[in-house]
């Protein structure tokens, strides 16, 4: 949590949303089945120079299979997950596309990833327009300035963001190219240190069930399921810290 705070200013609570989203990241590589639930990160800001793309940058040097981009069709979002098999999509500039003629499209296979059950869409393929299924089960972080449509923002778990203060103080990571060397050396160890939690208790996820607070609608419930799994299994003081940033960010 704190590695991400040093390079983009965040609260608590949004930092701990995404520290237990960057577990569950790694968690859905190493057991694609093991959650019923992918919440979408939307990262959101209110007007330009929030570190919306810095802090897309960041979550991409933790996650694994990271793939971001700036502008993609909704065909190759389902594309690259059925080619990869694995990947984290890390969209930036949601909001330009909102006006597009694909929007509709584009914001009906990104909902459509939410749930393990309804993770697919279908389309005609080949010469013949033969119907082929295509996954669109992955996680993925959705950045954006202002509010994403209803009906995807309800499927995320939002991280609001704000302009940088006189008082507050960051590391910049594209001032100089050994800036960005350095947090890249720091962000990977980090990553590293959650690929080896993973690996070592990552067969305790699924014997643990959380209970959502009090608060929370039913889809929010089900958004920070897979996060509450998380914390509880990394133990005190982080199932605490979780329902209280899933009330603040959700509630």
């Amino acid at each position: 949590m704190a590695g991400i705070r040093q390079y983009v200013v965040l609260s608590e609570e949004a930092a701990i949303a995404t520290a237990l989203w960057i577990f569950m990241a790694h968690l859905h590589h190493a057991q694609p089945d093991l959650f019923h639930v992918n919440p979408r990160l939307a990262l959101l800001s209110p007007v330009m120079g929030c570190g919306k793309t810095t802090l897309l940058e960041v979550i991409g040097r933790l996650v694994p299979y990271a793939l971001p981009t700036s502008n993609i069709s909704p065909a190759a979002i389902f594309r690259v997950i059925e080619a990869t098999g694995q990947v984290t999509l890390l969209i930036d500039e949601l909001d330009s596309v909102k006006e597009s003629s694909g929007h509709e499209e584009l914001r009906g296979i990104l909902n459509s990833g939410q749930t393990r059950i309804a993770a697919f869409v279908i389309r005609n393929v080949g010469e013949n327009h033969e119907p082929r299924r295509f996954s669109t089960w992955c996680p993925m972080v959705l950045a954006s300035i202002g509010q994403l449509p209803s009906t995807l923002q309800d499927r995320s778990i939002t991280i609001p963001l704000k302009r940088r203060g006189p008082s507050d103080r960051i590391t910049p990571i594209r001032r100089s190219k050994q800036a960005a060397e350095q947090a890249g050396r720091h962000l990977g160890s980090l990553a590293s240190e959650i690929a080896r939690w993973v690996a070592d208790e990552g067969n305790k996820i699924g014997k643990v069930q959380p209970e959502a607070p009090t608060g929370l609608q039913d889809r929010a419930a089900d958004n920070w399921s897979p996060l509450l799994t998380v914390a509880e299994t990394i133990g005190s003081p982080w199932g605490e810290k979780a329902r209280q940033a899933a009330l603040t960010l959700s509630g």
